[in-house]
């Protein structure tokens, strides 16, 4: 739903990426295929959402956004934190 609402706010924003990370519960990889098919979806309704916003207010088409959808660390950002920490890396 995060993912949702930053795409509701988004012709307010400078988005540069999308990035699918590991969570609580799935520890050990992460799903971009996922943010590619809310895209989609995101991509029947934007000319909607445009008809309702000013020129100057637009939103990007899913076509500027997919190409921005990347994997993140396939580990605990906890543990890919400590392992950084380890190696003296910020």
């Amino acid at each position: 739903m995060s993912l949702i609402r930053l795409l509701l706010y988004s012709n307010q924003l400078d988005t540069r990426g999308l990035c699918a990370t590991t969570s609580t519960f799935l520890k050990n990889e992460t799903h971009p295929e996922e943010i590619t098919k809310i895209l989609q979806v995101y991509g029947t309704v934007v000319s909607n959402l445009n008809h309702h916003v000013s020129q100057t207010f637009q939103y990007s088409s899913s076509d500027v956004l997919l190409p921005l959808v990347s994997s993140g660390p396939k580990v605990s950002i906890r543990i890919y934190e400590l392992s950084l920490a380890k190696l003296n890396v910020t």
